[in-house]
């Protein structure tokens, strides 16, 4: 009967054992539980930047297919602000198809008709918007002047009713969200740098001289 018992005393644990263990055993699975909770919480930030990112490049490959069909020169294309290095809202003219045939409307000698101004800016909030306002049809009689103060008012709007007021003669407006979040929209022109001082001759891969205006 002794030996069971003593058996039985080497085999059991004692109370502080299992204290012990029970301790080891929470800072373990409390350890793993924290690594998990921050792996997802990272994990759901990288998906909620991963999602922003995708909606800013659409952005931007929306504005760039826009203006592929748009046109430069004075008194169609218009930037805000005026005399600035960098811009923060852009106003240019698109063709429209309204009468449905799936082509561009041209008028008789086969130009294009640039019957729609599209207007690209942010309007500061919380969060910011990144807007695509439509005037249509675009006021045949505009001048350049007209053209930069319809854009400016567009910059200054904060409601529906302010753009409506930019409209000019027989327009319309609609505008719409194309991207939500802390937004900076900024134009930057392509500059030409020459140094004729350079000790040394370099030559990049090219220079921007200018634009060029491409018919219909």
């Amino acid at each position: 009967m002794s030996k069971l018992r003593k058996m039985i005393r080497v085999s059991g644990f004692t109370l502080v054992e299992i204290m012990v263990a029970v301790a080891l055993s929470v800072i373990v699975i409390g350890g793993v539980t924290t690594a998990f909770v921050q792996a997802m919480m990272t994990w759901q930030i990288e998906q909620v930047k991963g999602e922003l990112n995708d909606d800013l490049e659409l952005s931007m490959e929306m504005i760039r297919q826009d203006m592929r069909l748009s046109s430069v020169g004075v008194g169609l294309m218009a930037f805000y602000p005026t005399n600035s290095s960098t811009y923060s809202a852009i106003s240019f003219p698109l063709s429209a198809d309204s009468n449905g045939d799936g082509r561009l409307d041209r008028d008789a000698d086969m130009n294009l008709i640039w019957n729609q101004t599209v207007i690209y800016h942010i309007r500061p909030g919380s969060p910011d918007k990144l807007l695509r306002t439509t005037y249509s049809p675009r006021y045949t009689n505009e001048t350049p002047a007209l053209i930069y103060e319809q854009l400016a008012k567009v910059v200054a709007s904060t409601t529906m009713t302010d753009l409506a007021t930019a409209c000019m003669p027989g327009e319309s407006v609609s505008s719409r969200t194309i991207f939500e979040n802390l937004v900076d929209l900024d134009f930057i022109p392509p500059t030409a740098v020459f140094d004729g001082y350079h000790e040394t001759e370099l030559k990049t891969s090219s220079y921007t001289f200018g634009s060029l205006v491409m018919g219909s």
